[in-house]
């Protein structure tokens, strides 16, 4: 199936190269520019850098947030109008493989308030993530201590009370060995947090009983789950138990899916790793770290779109040539993502970013014919503006009806190629005669065999 992608902005840049290595960056939307933050390790001198972006790619000197220490690493953001809160980890003085679970509270420019900060725990399982809710900024982190050659781990999800961390949620380990929470999205007027145990719902009130009930799978049992928030519903990207694959739903505020069946975004012998999603202007993109079983040791970014209807627009590689590209973050603002990364073009670790209104690479190959009846047809231009001519491959020996659909996968108007016609026109009308919104919409062939879908942008 081929499905056009509409390159509208595409601005690639150095974010920093500095010497030394620049690692894990992470990227936030404060309502009016893009807040990216990474580690810069060099010796015993561990620091947080950042610095904002605007939505047309001007990048505002890098500064440093804070120094804790040794051993920074993945540092992430949340954000509300007045506060940022920054969470990462750093290592445990003469330990080898433990890390504190570190938090401190910014202000609008980047600057940490007085007094602010702390540490919740010591790194076992999984790293620290900040998430706004209505009222209050959540913790969400796994800690443990070594024992032997195991690690007891426990999961917590917490909401700062001020500066002060409360506990709302304790995740009870099966057989009392090992427990985590991964992460976490505010949605309507609940916190949805995923944990070892399966999904659960939270509110954002400090006097919770932290010892929670009410685990959920929406789907089947799954490891390592992003989530994004679609308008009033969930964006599931995750790893079914059994599968080697990411698949993708999209769920209702309840945490039921809404699709038939989940989306597998990557078939075949390719192996990904880090991985991030978002949502603006009505589609999904998810960018990961993959190499292939037959070079391993090249990792490069790949990125699929796809609309809300499960819809794939496009999907490829997003970089090429003897560089590696790691540890994506992705965000929208008002109208553009922000995609940083770790990129080694130079020979270390440096951060570059890119703004983008879609991805910008050819994408899907041509649609292929129907192998029951060869039924194709084409659109003379991908973008229009008060003409589009949809050609029939060949004559219609019957009435066929062509369906126009918006983003969302609402009809917007049905078109009628009258039998021994090839030629039809849509003139960016709706049903009711008047002109439709700027956007992307699917034209659709609906035959008794099957159907033939493109794209455009009106």
């Amino acid at each position: 199936m081929f499905l056009l992608s509409l390159v509208l902005l595409s601005v690639e840049f150095p974010i920093c190269t500095a010497p030394g290595d620049q690692l894990c960056p992470d990227v936030c939307w404060d309502g009016q520019s893009f807040w990216v933050v990474w580690a810069e390790n060099q010796g015993d001198s561990g620091k947080i850098a950042a610095t904002k972006i605007t939505e047309g790619g001007i990048v505002q000197d890098p500064f440093f947030v804070c120094s804790p220490g040794k051993g920074v690493s993945d540092p992430s953001l949340a954000c509300s109008p007045d506060t940022l809160l920054l969470t990462y980890t750093r290592q445990v003085p003469d330990s080898a493989d433990e890390d504190y679970l570190c938090f401190t509270l910014l202000d609008p420019s980047g600057i940490p308030y007085y007094g602010s900060g702390g540490i919740v725990g010591i790194f076992a399982a999984g790293p620290i993530k900040p998430v706004r809710c209505n009222e209050h900024f959540a913790l969400l982190y796994t800690y443990g201590y070594s024992a032997g050659f195991e690690y007891p781990t426990w999961g917590e999800v917490s909401l700062l009370d001020g500066n002060t961390p409360v506990e709302i949620l304790d995740v009870p380990a099966p057989g009392g060995q090992f427990c985590s929470v991964g992460d976490g999205l505010w949605i309507g007027k609940k916190l949805l947090c995923i944990t070892s145990n399966g999904c659960i719902w939270l509110e954002d009130e400090l006097h919770q009983n932290p010892h929670q009930e009410g685990y959920f799978y929406p789907r089947n049992s799954f490891y390592e789950c992003e989530q994004v928030r679609i308008e009033d519903r969930i964006g599931w990207l995750y790893y079914p138990w059994g599968n080697g694959n990411p698949v993708f739903d999209i769920l209702d505020s309840n945490g039921n899916p809404l699709n038939p069946e989940p989306l597998e975004l990557n078939s075949g012998k390719n192996f990904i790793a880090e991985k991030s999603i978002s949502y603006g202007c009505e589609r999904i993109v998810v960018v990961s770290e993959l190499s292939t079983v037959d070079n391993p040791g090249q990792v490069s970014l790949y990125g699929t779109e796809i609309d809300t209807t499960l819809t794939r627009l496009n999907e490829g590689f997003l970089t090429a040539g003897p560089c590696q590209e790691s540890k994506p973050d992705i965000a929208f603002g008002s109208n553009h993502f922000l995609l940083v990364w770790c990129d080694n073009r130079a020979g270390n670790w440096d951060i570059y970013g890119r703004i983008i209104d879609s991805l910008e690479y050819p994408g899907i190959e041509d649609e292929k014919p129907d192998p029951v009846s060869g039924y194709l047809f084409s659109i003379d231009q991908p973008v229009f503006t008060d003409r589009l001519g949809i050609k029939l491959s060949s004559p219609a020996s019957e009435i066929e009806k062509i369906t126009i659909r918006d983003a969302l996968g609402r009809t917007v108007n049905t078109l009628s190629v009258d039998r021994g016609c090839s030629l039809c026109i849509w003139n960016g009308l709706d049903s009711k005669g008047e002109i439709v919104r700027s956007g992307v919409y699917f034209i659709s062939l609906e035959l008794n065999h099957g159907r033939a879908l493109k794209a455009v942008k009106f």
